[in-house]
């Protein structure tokens, strides 16, 4: 609330007063002259005096008992709570007016003051009187207010009478004796403003006493709150949990005293926010100093990991409370980044390595240190000293920085670079010796990552990690200095401009070198790259052999993708030249599934389910007319029972169809019977189009002697939630009864819709199972 008086000198009392709290609504109330001053002074005043005589009638408690708040109906329980809005409305409005009213008399007091300590003939010692003089609250008599009131005007007129017409020099005896009925009106004012303000907090007690949540006992609130905190966590732009502290009094005071809730979300809004008022509050609780709420899984391992949590620390003050931390042991997580602007910066590095050395932190579960060199310029001679024995530490990430460590609890490890030249992303030498022993003492590491540095080629035995299952990197080289024997998945986006000569490498690597199991399903995927002069292959292999991962997403971004999860897959993008994607189905494809075949014989021999995805298109066919075309030709693949393919470009799956019913590709995929199509449900409209390439593959095997017919053809669609999709499905069902219209055959359907609520879409599943009549054939087409 605010009181502003008008800036008129002769208008002295015309006020505005603006009031705004958690009870009301915002209003302007204009309070122009003495009357409606002094009436709203003294309505204030007889509605604290009642509120004094029901205090001192019942118990401190009994302003309204718990019998009284269970007798009322609701009605009147919400007519009470509203009167008690409007009365702290009227005493807030007061209380502001006697403030300024206060100010008022002691500005002109002081003016007094001054003024008669000019005057060479005044008693000294009345000058010192009114010098040492102090405000202090005086008892009031609420039966005299009206007559106070009144010698409040008539004070104002003769100060101001005495101003500008006598002055000062002239009455300095009347001048006095003005300061001290000045004095003596600042205290009166004074002790009606603390009486009004313990009324007010009677009032907002009585409040909060009649509200269903104020009758829990704190035990109550303590749970409530810390599921509340649980579920509601602060950001950089929303209070979350915190936002209840400001409900009133008695919810601050509980929270206030939940030390641990203060110490886990102190540095979500930064750490100057969290060094002037938040650690003060985390009292003794472990610190997580980390920009976001970080979930541990039941098992301690970090179930959200590289996300965007590191807080910069910016001035040299923000990183000395993190040192006292360290001190005294309470450290949680520590996620920082440094930023270094001059020379000697490289110092941070320093800083950071004898932070995370001194002393064993007992509760210390995940670090994230990075730090931005100074001109780019990374100096491998620092950083060489191991860090302490932290027991619980399970998870660290290094940005341009490495810090060696023996940790026998760490599971996962990330090690980043930030920078773009290629010079300053060469790992330094001094740290990958470091590397290599600091993995090989964390025997319970199971996910290692590596983004965007480059490592030298290998000349040493390569390190065993038993435990380690899943592995991220962009450079092929990793693989040289690691044996896996429990990898199971992998991510990773190398950099690398040999393209399929790389693609060769890695795959002997992983598959022949390392413990992979035997993939179930493949899938070749071509992307192109904006700003690039090359595309992506991505090659992704799973143990399922019900259907192939997720294709990957256009537009596509490298990295993006190389920053993701592995998830339960294989997956691996390599850059190829641009030039090469002109034949992506016609050679591409044949290309790769050949390489694969040759260096896996046998993962090629046991695959079941092949996808074939390209974004770029090779050929634009005229649907009426015979276009002219390479097709795809497969090496064999003898265990392939579905083939996946994207419904995004007519042309595109009209070649990859014809090419499937090409007699080669026929004998080289002999247990083919299933064919799936995945794409938007709109695309699906036009399937009319390529039921010609489709009719021609079901009757080229149908009538195949080394071949199993095509018996099922499943359609995986997406659409927005509750879409209107009949319409579609029936042309669709439509155009698949025209492929096999000549061909002694009908279909049968089955449909599935899911919604999605995440994203606010929908799956459509069709399933249409071809059922042949049988045939028979003479016996001489019979071996024997």
């Amino acid at each position: 609330m605010t009181l502003q008086q008008h800036s008129s000198p002769d208008a002295t009392n015309d006020f505005v007063v603006t009031v705004s709290g958690p009870t009301f609504n915002r209003r302007l109330i204009k309070l122009d002259g003495e009357d409606t001053q002094r009436d709203m002074l003294l309505r204030a005043l007889t509605i604290a005096q009642d509120i004094q005589e029901a205090t001192i009638s019942a118990s401190p408690c009994a302003f309204h008992t718990p019998g009284d708040v269970l007798g009322v109906i609701q009605h009147q329980l919400n007519s009470r709570l509203a009167h008690f809005a409007a009365h702290q409305e009227n005493m807030s409005v007061c209380i502001a007016l006697l403030n300024l009213k206060r100010r008022h008399f002691l500005q002109s007091r002081d003016d007094l003051v001054d003024c008669l300590a000019s005057c060479t003939w005044l008693n000294k010692q009345a000058c010192a009187d009114l010098r040492s003089w102090s405000p202090s609250p005086s008892s009031i008599d609420l039966s005299n207010v009206d007559a106070v009131w009144q010698m409040f005007a008539w004070l104002e007129e003769r100060y101001r009478q005495l101003r500008l017409e006598q002055g000062y020099w002239d009455a300095a005896a009347e001048a006095k004796a003005i300061a001290f009925e000045f004095e003596k009106a600042i205290n009166w004012l004074l002790g009606v403003i603390d009486y009004l303000n313990a009324s007010y907090d009677r009032v907002e007690r009585a409040h909060t006493t009649l509200a269903q949540m104020d009758r829990l006992d704190e035990d109550t609130l303590v749970l409530i709150f810390r599921l509340l905190a649980g579920s509601d966590a602060p950001t950089r732009s929303t209070l979350g949990w915190i936002r209840l502290s400001h409900v009133c009094r008695t919810w601050r005071r509980v929270l206030l005293g939940l030390s641990d809730l203060w110490a886990r979300d102190a540095y979500v809004f930064g750490a100057s926010i969290a060094r002037k008022y938040i650690l003060a509050r985390a009292g003794h609780g472990f610190i997580s100093v980390c920009a976001t709420r970080l979930q541990f899984g039941d098992s301690g391992r970090l179930s959200t990991p590289y996300c965007k949590s590191s807080v910069p620390l910016l001035a040299r003050e923000d990183s000395k409370p993190i040192r006292a931390m360290i001190h005294q042991g309470k450290l949680r997580d520590l996620h920082v980044w440094s930023h270094s602007h001059r020379p000697e910066g490289n110092a941070h590095l320093w800083m950071w390595e004898q932070t995370l050395r001194f002393k064993a932190q007992p509760y210390l579960r995940s670090v994230k240190v990075g730090v931005t060199w100074w001109n780019d310029d990374i100096q491998p001679t620092i950083g060489l000293a191991y860090m302490a024995q932290h027991p619980r530490l399970c998870h660290i990430e290094f940005y341009n920085i490495f810090i060696p460590f023996a940790l026998s609890s760490l599971t996962s490890l990330l090690l980043t670079c930030t920078h773009r030249s290629p010079a300053q992303r060469s790992f330094p030498q001094p740290w990958i010796n470091l590397l290599l022993l600091s993995l090989q003492a964390c025997p319970s590491l199971e996910d290692l990552r590596i983004y965007d540095w480059l490592l030298p080629p290998s000349s040493n035995p390569r390190l065993e990690l038993p435990r380690l299952n899943s592995l991220c990197s962009r450079d092929s080289n990793i693989l040289g200095y690691l044996k896996l024997p429990a990898l199971q998945h992998v991510l990773a986006t190398f950099l690398s401009t040999r393209g399929l000569e790389c693609m060769r490498t890695v795959l002997g690597a992983l598959f022949k070198r390392n413990g992979l199991k035997q993939p179930r399903s493949m899938q070749i995927a071509q992307r192109t790259c904006v700003n690039s002069h090359c595309h992506q292959l991505i090659l992704t292999f799973a143990r399922s052999a019900t259907n192939c991962p997720p294709a990957p997403a256009i537009p596509f971004n490298s990295t993006t993708f190389a920053h993701g999860e592995p998830g339960s897959c294989i997956s691996m993008s390599f850059p190829i030249d641009r030039r090469s994607t002109a034949n992506v189905i016609s050679r591409l494809f044949p290309e790769v599934s050949a390489q694969v075949r040759e260096v896996l014989t046998s993962v090629a021999n046991n695959l079941e389910v092949l996808g074939l995805d390209n974004e770029t298109r090779e050929l634009k066919f005229d649907f009426a007319a015979q276009t002219p075309y390479q097709p795809m030709m497969l090496p064999p693949f003898p265990s392939v029972r579905t083939i996946e393919l994207p419904l995004r470009d007519y042309s595109s799956t009209y070649h990859l169809l014809l090419s499937l019913g090409v007699d080669a590709n026929m004998a080289n995929l002999p247990l083919l019977g299933r064919i799936r199509f995945s794409g938007n449900l709109y695309m699906a409209q036009g399937f009319l189009g390529v039921h010609t390439a489709l009719r021609h593959i079901v009757r080229a095997r149908r009538a195949s002697r080394v071949a199993t017919p095509i018996t099922s053809l499943e359609f995986e669609l997406s659409c927005p939630a509750h879409t209107e999709f009949t319409f579609e499905l029936l042309l669709l069902k439509h155009d698949l009864n025209a492929a096999v219209a000549d061909v002694p055959a009908i279909f049968s359907f089955e449909e599935q819709y899911i919604v999605i609520p995440q994203t606010h879409s929908a799956s459509i599943h069709l399933i249409a199972t071809i059922v042949y009549e049988p045939t028979v054939l003479p016996i001489s087409s019979y071996r024997f």
